[in-house]
């Protein structure tokens, strides 16, 4: 038996229940089943394997707490996979917000180096200059060094402070899935 013959079977022979209770059970199993066919199980014989629909109506009709279990088992299979979306969209963005960050730290890094180089052999190869061009020379090592620094500040502060902002987003996410129930 295919997917849509045992949803329209079970859907049949499911009438005693009202509509929202219903459609809780019948989406159940269509997920129950499209799991299945997703893991490359066979779609008939997973099928085969759920039983006759008869026996799952009795246990639904006599198993009281049987729809209350399958509402659970939807809530928190959302609840996970909400989270599980949510988690990778957090580190994609924290991905690129790495790649950025790491990206300006290590241009001003190579930038300061380049200035402070470029200021000393300045400095050396024009030293009989007036002690104005000299202290030019030394301000634009300073600047270069500062930019240096910036640069390597910059991507520790990231490395220090990110993760954390991160990990309390995610916490954050967590605990307005559970309390909105998502």
């Amino acid at each position: 038996m295919k997917k849509n013959d045992f949803i329209k079977n079970l859907k049949l022979q499911l009438e005693f229940l009202d509509k929202s209770e219903k459609e809780e059970i019948l989406s159940y199993y269509e997920e129950l089943i499209q799991d299945a066919i997703d893991n490359n199980e066979g779609e008939e014989s997973f099928i085969l394997s759920l039983g006759r629909i008869d026996d799952l109506v009795k246990t639904i009709k006599t198993d009281e707490t049987f729809i209350q279990k399958v509402k659970e088992k939807r809530e928190f299979s959302l609840i996970n996979a909400f989270g599980v979306s949510v988690r990778i969209i957090g580190y994609f963005l924290y991905a690129i917000l790495f790649i950025i960050v790491v990206s300006v730290g290590f241009s001003f890094a190579v930038s300061g180096i380049a200035v402070s180089v470029q200021a000393i052999i300045q400095y050396i190869l024009e030293s009989s200059k007036p002690v104005s061009i000299q202290l030019m020379y030394l301000g634009h090592f300073t600047v270069g060094v500062g930019f240096l620094l910036l640069g390597i500040g910059l991507i520790q502060w990231f490395f220090d402070q990110a993760k954390d902002w991160l990990n309390q987003i995610m916490r954050k996410v967590q605990s307005w899935q559970k309390r909105e129930g998502v």
